[in-house]
């Protein structure tokens, strides 16, 4: 996290303490520094209830027969890599928390438990949510941070429970209903595996990349097989089929979540500039989502930029810049499935830009030889 990060985080919280301090000053019939462990209690237990649920996931996971594989709060995470457990950090995705299993080889792929593994995370919530309130009928906890936990509780059961995007609850509805969401959620589980355990886009198997035409576009886990598919085509080298794959998915880009359509749209930017389709990439270049998003320090971000100002603004110098502001944030993001194809691209880049240097060099040199 940067200074000004924690600044900006830090500010509002010595203001409140500034004007609480001030307060005891003042006859005002109030607990010192209600406000500030008001605060703390409501972050304290949101904190609690993350990590109570992902442990449901992950509990209940084991006991159904899948084997670890991470188990992840904000940025940091615990996962399981060749046999061996480690503490690793990587960048946050849409969940703030997230424990994944992997499912035993030998079930069947549209049918094997998931309604435990799904739901230990709304389970375990609840437990926490009963065991505060017994813990306050037996005196033992105050009523306030009990009504703020017990409250915080009722949002995660709500904010899981209830059917939305890819949230718990969906997760469920959609499984009960649909064999192939099963089997999407199979194979995704096993493709996750796979990349952290060190395998190439090129080495998954086919299953990995499969998509049921019965699953909208939108849905996450098509959206994660697509992608997963554009990448492969980009780490081969196969521009074209990459841009088909970002066509068809445009087709949702109004469904999406905004994460997932601005990504989407920094791709087709990406795949525009390669082809140097100027026009249209400089008209997309203007888009606000992408110019609210073009200062995150993603090594996608950085990879569509330098290939737009190689390509497009035909500027060197700035495209070279966030080419090794991308590698230099490969060497921080530990755990990214496709850093392999980022790294890949990066340099491929990297090297058009020293031969377009040394192509203008060439025409200067030839230039003052004719000049003379």
């Amino acid at each position: 996290m940067k200074a000004k990060d924690i600044w900006n985080i830090c500010w509002p919280l010595l203001l409140l303490l500034a004007a609480e301090t001030l307060i005891l000053f003042i006859d005002v019939d109030i607990q010192p520094y209600f406000f500030s462990l008001l605060l703390l209690y409501i972050v304290l237990s949101f904190l609690l209830h993350m990590v109570v649920h992902e442990l449901g996931h992950l509990i209940f996971g084991l006991l159904t027969g899948y084997a670890f594989l991470s188990y992840r709060i904000f940025s940091w995470s615990i996962i399981q890599v060749n046999g061996r457990i480690v503490l690793k950090k990587q960048k946050q995705n849409a969940a703030l928390g997230q424990a994944l299993m992997v499912p035993n080889e030998k079930w069947d792929p549209e049918n094997y438990p998931y309604q435990l593994y799904m739901s230990g995370g709304l389970i375990f919530n609840a437990k926490a949510l009963v065991i505060a309130v017994v813990l306050y009928q037996l005196s033992v906890l105050p009523m306030i941070p009990v009504l703020i936990f017990s409250a915080i509780a009722v949002f995660f059961l709500l904010s899981n429970g209830v059917p939305r995007e890819l949230n718990d609850g969906a997760v469920l509805k959609k499984g009960r209903q649909s064999k192939e969401y099963r089997k999407m959620m199979y194979h995704q589980l096993w493709t996750i595996y796979y990349l952290f355990n060190g395998k190439a886009l090129s080495q998954l198997p086919l299953e990995s990349f499969e998509r049921s035409e019965s699953i909208p576009l939108e849905d996450p886990y098509t959206v994660y097989v697509m992608r997963l598919s554009y990448y492969k085509e980009l780490f081969e080298f196969r521009f074209d089929s990459a841009f088909e794959i970002l066509e068809q998915q445009y087709e949702a880009v109004d469904k999406l979540t905004i994460y997932d359509k601005i990504m989407l749209k920094a791709e087709k930017l990406f795949c525009l500039s390669i082809q140097q389709r100027a026009t249209e990439a400089k008209e997309l270049f203007q888009d606000a989502e992408i110019q609210a998003f073009k200062g995150r320090e993603f090594v996608t971000i950085k990879r569509v930029l330098a290939a737009y100002f190689l390509f497009v603004e035909v500027d060197s110098k700035k495209a070279l810049t966030f080419v090794e502001e991308g590698l230099k944030l490969i060497q921080t993001d530990v755990l990214d499935p496709q850093l392999k194809t980022e790294e890949i691209l990066l340099r491929w880049l990297e090297k058009s830009v020293s031969e377009r240097k040394e192509w203008l060099l060439f025409n200067e040199s030839k230039s003052d030889t004719i000049l003379e």
